[in-house]
């Protein structure tokens, strides 16, 4: 085996590839305010419909500032609505506005582009094989990082 494994750098450039097909899918799509980055957040939103920012952040895996910032971003936008959770004022619930919930079907469009992509190039226990792969890594990644 090689001392230096090219796995990171392979995945940097697959990532920097999916953000490059993804920034000209919303661009065709009439979406060029919009950042790969919002899919996760409107990937929950599409899913739950209302939840609080905290859980939101929780759910996307980013912190809650960072959360924050996205959040407000696409309020103004007009793709999202954050209200005062009626039972605790101190929290905020986000949900999708009208504008928002139009992009759930170029969300599931540019997905499935996506997903025809990975289809052409790997079968389905190739597909299985590298999820697991992938996972495992980034699990060690964390554990690594929690330990030091």
């Amino acid at each position: 085996m090689n001392d230096f494994s090219n796995i990171i750098h392979l995945n940097a450039i697959l990532h920097d590839l999916s953000f490059e097909f993804l920034k000209k899918e919303l661009l065709l799509a009439g979406y060029a305010d919009l950042e790969p980055c919002h899919g996760d957040l409107f990937s929950v939103l599409f899913e739950k419909k209302v939840m609080p920012l905290t859980e939101l952040a929780v759910c996307c895996g980013r912190s809650k500032s960072t959360i924050s910032v996205m959040v407000n971003s696409l309020v103004k936008k007009g793709y999202l609505l954050k209200n005062k959770d009626p039972g605790c004022a101190r929290t905020l619930q986000i949900e999708l506005s009208e504008k928002g919930l139009k992009l759930e079907k170029v969300f599931i469009s540019i997905s499935q582009k996506m997903q025809s992509l990975i289809n052409a190039s790997l079968n389905e226990a190739e597909q299985r094989k590298l999820e697991f792969v992938l996972q495992r890594l980034a699990n060690s990644f964390k554990i690594n990082l929690n330990n030091n």
